[in-house]
């Protein structure tokens, strides 16, 4: 072995050999420092590894290494933690969430508080999550067929949660998935399964679908407790009302009800704080006003959802375009007549 041999780790021979030869050259009349400067070997080291003990009864087990101590990670999560977000996974409640809701639903109710990526990585590396598509195994759930061509065919509807004060209230809405109007909603302080049938009977008998005749929505949801309880599902059935499910984790399935969630938050209930819930209420009941006459939806050309499910869209479309061709052949006279007079000149 050449070279000096700091920070170089020795196997137990070797230091064994050279505890041997410095003890010689000690024996011999030369003092320790030099006999480990010749050896470019650090005295200390030296002593250390005699640990006080006599170098001439020491064996290759007394100066052997002991097994390197695993590196510490200050920030890996504890196993309670990592028991806590596989529990979560595996329960059918959070079937619909994906890793990111996953993660705040943990810390929303105190189970843990960890990131969006450490709650992916515990999913991986149970197998709950996939890295890749197309691996052969149990078949995926279809996706919702939700082509709608009238309002009132199908109904999608799901429940956020809206802060007031130190505590959290409810916010079920129910929307058309044909004209996007909000033909239902509530703000409740639970959102149990009684507090959406509340919501649902009133829609119901806002769009006079409770007459005997009347055919019946479908309703779209997310595969939450609320949507597939057994009083959900036989208050559906009593109605004639079949209930279509988004896939699990599959938050796309559902986006148009999501997307008034994030509009309504975004647009109004996010600008301040409130304090009591008659706030709440009544901010939440003004926006479904605005949003339902007033304001303009892109997914639907650009009319209200009202508009659209009173009928009145295709003729407001119609007049838009007629008034475009219009104003069109009108800047085309004008800028005839400029060009004409321009060359009379």
């Amino acid at each position: 072995m050449t070279g000096a041999l700091r920070g170089t780790r020795l196997p137990a021979e070797i230091k064994l050999a050279l505890i041997g030869a410095i003890t010689e050259a000690k024996d011999a009349g030369f003092p320790i420092v030099r006999a480990c400067g010749v050896l470019m070997l650090e005295a200390r080291r030296f002593h250390r590894w005699l640990e006080g003990r006599d170098p001439k009864g020491l064996t290759v087990d007394d100066v052997a290494d002991e097994p390197p101590v695993p590196k510490m990670t200050p920030h890996q999560i504890t196993d309670d933690e990592r028991t806590a977000i596989i529990a979560a996974a595996r329960d059918e409640a959070n079937s619909d969430k994906a890793h990111r809701k996953l993660a705040h639903h943990l810390s929303r109710t105190a189970t843990a508080f960890v990131s969006e990526s450490t709650v992916l990585r515990v999913l991986r590396s149970v197998a709950l999550v996939c890295r890749f598509q197309g691996r052969a195994g149990k078949p995926k759930a279809a996706k919702p067929e939700v082509e709608v061509e009238a309002p009132n065919e199908i109904w999608a509807w799901d429940i956020s949660y809206c802060r007031v004060g130190e505590q959290f209230w409810y916010l079920i809405a129910i929307i058309d998935m044909f004209s996007r109007k909000i033909v239902g909603h509530a703000v409740r302080s639970s959102a149990t399964s009684d507090d959406v049938k509340d919501v649902f009977d009133k829609a119901l008998a806002n769009e006079g679908l409770l007459a005997t005749d009347a055919k019946m929505p479908k309703s779209l949801s997310d595969r939450g407790p609320q949507m597939r309880s057994k009083t959900i599902r036989r208050f559906f059935y009593d109605l004639g009302i079949t209930q279509i499910f988004a896939r699990p984790r599959t938050p796309a399935d559902n986006a148009t009800i999501e997307s008034f969630f994030a509009t309504i938050k975004g647009e109004r209930l996010y600008h301040g704080t409130y304090s009591n819930p008659i706030e709440l209420i009544s901010d939440s009941d003004a926006f479904v006003i605005y949003y339902n006459e007033e304001r303009l939806h892109m997914g639907i050309e650009f009319v209200t959802p009202a508009e659209k499910h009173d009928g009145r869209a295709a003729a407001i479309i119609a007049a838009r375009k007629a008034g475009l061709k219009h104003a069109k052949q009108e800047r085309l006279k004008v800028n005839r007549g400029c060009s004409e007079g321009s060359d009379a000149a």
